[in-house]
């Protein structure tokens, strides 16, 4: 570190300082990298880790390629059709239960009409004389 009394000097030697700063800091983790990544490679268990993640890669390939491409497109056009049957009967469903709301519904005026004309007959029973 450099330490200086006029502006320009305070300038210049604060540049080469931050400079240094980051030529250090730069060196301290290249280090710091190649000290991991020489521990990763030592270390035994990283080792299994690693080689049971490539066996289980090699094991998904050799399956997924098991199969001819004709099962792969029979497969796919069971799920598409699948799918479309899924829909259809969901869309089936929702005719069913709008028709079940609109019928409850329907079944609820016609009850509060009968209601009023019941309320009707018998205010115009109270108000007619004997």
């Amino acid at each position: 570190m450099y330490f200086s009394r006029s502006r320009d000097d305070k300038r210049y030697t604060e540049k080469k300082n931050k400079s240094e700063r980051a030529r250090r800091k730069k060196d301290d983790i290249t280090r710091l990298r190649n000290l991991v990544d020489l521990t990763l490679n030592l270390d035994p268990r990283i080792k299994r880790i690693k080689q049971e993640e490539k066996e289980a890669r090699e094991a998904k390939k050799k399956t997924k390629g098991g199969m001819s491409a004709a099962e792969q497109k029979a497969k796919a056009e069971e799920d598409k059709r699948k799918a479309e049957e899924e829909a259809q009967r969901k869309d089936e469903e929702e005719k069913v239960a709008r028709a079940e709301a609109k019928k409850a519904k329907a079944a609820a005026a016609n009850a509060a009409k009968k209601a009023r004309r019941q309320q009707r007959a018998a205010d115009a029973d109270e108000a007619a004389p004997p």
